[in-house]
């Protein structure tokens, strides 16, 4: 009995201590049930405040957005306004480059050059002569003029088309380098009238030896003057014909003593446009070996035979007609004089000198056009040997 009794005692605390476990683990859950309502209390909390900040921040949003609307609006009126003037002013440019247009062709066909005959009074005192006629001075309203005399196997309808044309053309040149075309008549021989020099580099190379200073300047004017007409718009103008007889000289007060201009630069052509047997324009010596071939005509010819009347200043002697012998005559030019100007006016390694000094003739004597300077590069060697 008391056996019965002690284990029946036994299983109560053994069924208490298990109640009393059974209990703390309900209170301990109860705890994590509480601690996790907590974390969701507080993680609601968190996801409630960041839910405000997302709505306002997407009223921010709203608020830029709304902004950039109105901005993106106002721009498409200003770029509507802008693209309405840019229309309007494409229209203008058009309206004006057609007025040029039809000016540049009105210019081309007009004869507002044209001077009757009865104006001109020939004198007897002449200037030069060649294959295209006589020049002699004559007298124009009161001014003493230079007038060229075409010979009549020149007058054709084919070239008094030409020659209207290069007239035309030559009224619209304006260069202090370039002899001042006055006008010219359509009727009879043609008479062309310019200014009057008073003399001829090809004169003055003969008579006198040029010096230093004079080649220079002399050398520069002539570059301005075909530059010039190298970058004549709306397309260049080619001489054709550069040559000593065609740079005419006026004494000046400057170092030099001349200034030298270009002369015949509107008649070439017409020239070339009734010769026989050759289309070959301007002088045989001063010529480049493209010169037969019109459909290599370009500013580059006269590029070739700036060089060759460089080289003839140099030498003081007629050019040599063959391209062999002009190669070789340019090996003969005296440089002395030119490295002494270069010296001067150069910071250039003093080796590359002689080099840049032969440049001046030996590269605008290149075979090939596209082997040449310019005009304008020709110029920048010059301004180098200016004094």
């Amino acid at each position: 009995m008391e056996q019965k009794e002690k284990e029946e005692a036994e299983k109560d605390q053994e069924i208490r201590r298990y109640s009393q476990q059974l209990q703390e683990k309900d209170r301990e859950e109860a705890e994590r049930e509480e601690r996790y309502h907590n974390q969701l209390q507080e993680k609601d909390r968190e996801l409630q405040e960041k839910d405000m900040e997302l709505q306002e921040k997407d009223r921010e949003h709203q608020v830029v957005l709304l902004e950039l609307q109105e901005a993106l609006q106002q721009k498409d009126i200003v770029i509507l306004e802008k693209d309405k003037e840019l229309q309007e002013k494409d229209r203008e440019l058009c309206q004006s480059q057609d007025a040029v247009h039809r000016y540049q062709q009105q210019a081309l066909t007009d004869d507002h050059w044209v001077i009757d005959k009865d104006e001109v009074i020939l004198t007897k005192e002449e200037l030069g002569r060649g294959s295209y006629g006589v020049v002699t001075v004559g007298i124009f309203r009161g001014l003493r003029v230079a007038v060229k005399s075409l010979h009549n196997i020149i007058i054709s309808k084919y070239n008094l088309g030409i020659f209207s044309r290069e007239m035309s053309i030559a009224s619209r040149v304006r260069h202090p380098n370039l002899v001042q075309f006055i006008g010219a008549t359509k009727v009879g021989n043609l008479l062309i009238l310019t200014e009057l020099m008073s003399t001829s580099l090809n004169q003055e190379i003969r008579e006198n030896e040029l010096t230093k200073q004079q080649i220079i300047s002399i050398a520069q004017d002539v570059a301005l003057g075909l530059n010039y007409l190298h970058l004549f718009k709306p397309h260049p103008i080619i001489h054709r014909d550069v040559s000593s007889p065609n740079v005419l000289l006026k004494p000046s007060t400057g170092a030099a003593g001349y200034e030298a201009k270009v002369a015949d630069y509107g008649t070439a052509k017409v020239v070339q446009a009734e010769s026989t047997g050759t289309v070959m324009p301007g002088n045989p010596a001063y010529s480049a070996p493209e010169a037969r071939d019109p459909d290599q005509h370009s500013p580059a010819m006269d590029v070739y035979s700036y060089s060759v009347l460089l080289m003839e200043m140099n030498l003081h002697s007629k050019p040599e007609m063959t391209i062999e012998e002009r190669a070789r005559q340019s090996d003969s030019v005296s440089w002395s004089d030119m490295k002494s100007l270069i010296q001067r006016g150069l910071k250039a390694d003093p080796r590359a000198r002689p080099t840049m000094a032969q440049s001046l003739i030996q590269r605008g004597l290149k075979i090939d056009p596209r082997a040449r300077p310019t005009m304008a590069q020709v110029l920048e060697s010059l301004k180098r040997m200016r004094i």
